[in-house]
């Protein structure tokens, strides 16, 4: 009943803002509906048996947040929204550029449907990413202010590596999400204290899963200085790094591509590929391990050799593994191809930054 509730309002909120646009009616209070729209995108996106929150007692439930999340792909938003409303029930607004639509505003769709006003209505709030203004910044202060939260992505872009952090071009630094927090405390009468809330998403290419896992909320001291700040925005990076989830598709695109990089023949049984790979998952210990990892390790490889089989990049029998070196070894442009080129380099890099796990993948793939 909860879910055709939440169609019936989210199908009234739309044909409301529809008539909004056509000069036939006010405009529609969609905050409101927040929730039930998350319950619709939720059943759009089968949440319920693709999405996994981790460590959700860790939201804090009577404080301003901001929760600060890696950057993975263009859904982010509604991933990390479903993540926090799961955890703790709050429905936080989010930080987005206001140049996110730019290439659809001339089409016929985008003047009956402005995108970017929609998503306001949602709790969106806007930046200009190349200039920013006070005036941009100031609605985030006051929605702390006010006890409510929002999302932003201290990394500014998508990930296009899957690397945890991909900062290209011009930044140089994470996103300040200790800013906001130092702005909103700064003169507070109330003494409010805000909690940064690192999320950290892994998103498994082979089967399509999310795992969202919570980190323990960190706090800025009132009257923080320039140092203590940037000491906090760093620390919130590596709270969200140490946070990716180890899956067995990132342990079999390890294992092929350390045989491709050191000469290794590129036939391998079946068989003594999944003993490998439950050897390095059996090592893991300091990590967040997908539960499938253990439960269904076979099936877990298995899809993941598939997917990088779609790919051209193995090619498979029944009982063997061939894998293509130089298209394994390939580095495809850093843009929204890469993924798809080299499904095994962007799995990979997820977890290049766990020192112990690259070091039992090499211990135990270049094993005599």
């Amino acid at each position: 009943m909860k879910a055709i509730h939440a169609w019936i309002q989210v199908l009234a909120g739309l044909a409301h803002y529809l008539l909004h646009r056509l000069h036939l009616a006010p405009p529609p209070d969609l905050m409101r509906k927040r929730g039930d729209f998350c319950i619709v995108i939720g059943h759009l996106l089968r949440w319920r048996t693709r999405l996994r929150v981790v460590h959700g007692e860790r939201c804090p439930r009577e404080a301003a947040c901001v929760f600060a999340q890696n950057h993975v792909l263009l859904l982010d938003p509604f991933v990390s929204f479903g993540a926090v409303f799961r955890s703790c029930g709050i429905m936080p607004r989010f930080m987005s550029r206001d140049d996110f639509f730019a290439e659809k505003k001339g089409t016929w769709w985008y003047r009956l449907v402005n995108v970017d006003e929609l998503m306001c209505r949602l709790g969106t709030l806007e930046i200009s990413r190349g200039n920013v203004s006070v005036g941009q910044l100031r609605p985030f202060i006051n929605v702390l202010r006010n006890g409510e939260s929002f999302i932003i992505y201290p990394g500014r872009t998508r990930s296009r590596s899957g690397i945890v952090f991909e900062y290209r071009g011009e930044v140089q630094e994470p996103g300040s999400a200790s800013f906001f927090v130092a702005q909103a405390q700064r003169g507070h009468q109330e003494g409010l204290d805000v909690a940064v809330v690192p999320l950290t998403r892994t998103w498994n290419i082979a089967t399509g899963k999310d795992t969202v896992v919570l980190g323990h909320p960190l706090r800025l001291p009132p009257r923080a200085s320039r140092e203590e700040q940037r000491a906090l925005d760093f620390a919130l990076v590596e709270a969200i790094a140490e946070n990716v989830t180890v899956t067995a598709t990132q342990i079999a695109a390890g294992i092929l591509y350390l045989r491709a990089l050191h000469g290794l023949p590129e036939t391998m049984q079946r068989k003594e590929f999944d003993e490998k790979a439950r050897a390095v998952v059996e090592r893991i210990t300091d990590h967040y391990v997908d539960p499938q990892a253990h439960s269904d390790l076979a099936g877990e490889v298995s899809a993941a050799l598939r997917h990088f089989g779609k790919a051209g990049l193995v090619h498979l029998s029944r009982a063997v593994i061939r894998l293509d070196r130089s298209k394994v070894l390939a580095t495809p442009p850093l843009d929204r191809t890469f993924r798809k080129l080299n499904p095994v380099k962007y799995s990979l890099n997820q977890i290049l930054h766990f020192a112990d796990v690259t070091q039992a993948l090499e211990e135990i793939v270049l094993a005599p």
